[in-house]
């Protein structure tokens, strides 16, 4: 069995890179500046949910018979 420190950093690891990463990226991107990279941090934070519920919607949840 795994020590729960292991269990611990694989369980954060992809969330901080699926939620944390591309706000991270957002920010030090040259593309953007001022305001504009505010807004894409916010973006790329809030939306990606917006994703992960329509996913659950029509992948993982329970089909029940009509």
């Amino acid at each position: 069995m795994l020590p729960p420190l292991l269990w611990n950093l694989l369980l954060i690891t992809p969330v901080v890179m699926v939620l944390v990463l591309p706000g991270v990226a957002a920010l030090f991107s040259k593309r953007a500046s001022g305001g504009n990279k505010a807004w894409w941090v916010a973006a790329s934070v809030l939306l990606s949910w917006l994703g992960y519920f329509i996913y659950y919607y029509f992948r993982v949840r329970e089909r029940r018979p009509g």
